[in-house]
């Protein structure tokens, strides 16, 4: 196969410079129909299946400036397509495992730096279980302070509603002033 696939990458290196043959993108065509294509060529794949799907009329052999002027206008709408069809089918990267969290961590124990992920995980894995309790201690405090802050503005209002009400008992504009300043020089 290595030998097949060589033969694939310069017929693509001479495909994208314009100079192929009709029989020559035909192989590529057929090529990248198939379902051997190496993991490495996967994302030229969807771009062969649009170049593909095109009528006809734009395989018939031109002149070779029109040609190449026509693959660069060709070639952008296929290349996005190609690359988000990679992005897309392939979340994690080029591989099939997910990214482990942890990957490039390390600790230091005794100024010896270890990164053996068995060693260090289950040490990681406690710290961000007591991180998360702490943020949900933190959250509760937030919550309870919140909480009676809004019992003393409810109290302080009530004061001052209660405050309000004697005042008003008053008679006398002095005396009225003078009571309103008490709570003042508190």
């Amino acid at each position: 196969m290595k030998g097949k696939e060589k033969q694939i990458e310069q017929l693509l290196e001479r495909f994208f410079e314009g100079s192929t043959s009709n029989r020559e993108e035909r192989q590529l065509y057929d090529f990248f129909a198939g379902r051997d294509v190496p993991e490495h060529l996967l994302p030229y794949k969807p771009l062969f299946a649009c170049f593909e799907a095109l009528p006809e009329a734009f395989c018939e052999k031109e002149p070779s400036v029109r040609r190449k002027r026509r693959m660069k206008w060709m070639l952008w709408p296929c290349a996005a397509a190609a690359l988000l069809a990679l992005v897309l089918l392939n979340p994690f990267g080029y591989g099939n495992k997910p990214r482990d969290p942890y990957e490039g961590s390390y600790i230091v124990r005794n100024g010896v730096r270890i990164t053996d992920l068995e060693i260090i995980r289950p040490e990681l894995e406690a710290t961000v279980r007591e991180v998360l309790q702490q943020q949900e201690e933190a959250e509760r405090l937030i919550a309870e302070v919140l909480e009676a802050e809004n019992y003393f503005q409810a109290l302080e209002d009530c004061m001052r509603a209660q405050h309000e009400a004697i005042l008003e008992l008053f008679q006398d504009e002095k005396i009225r002033e003078e009571v309103r300043k008490m709570p003042e020089e508190e």
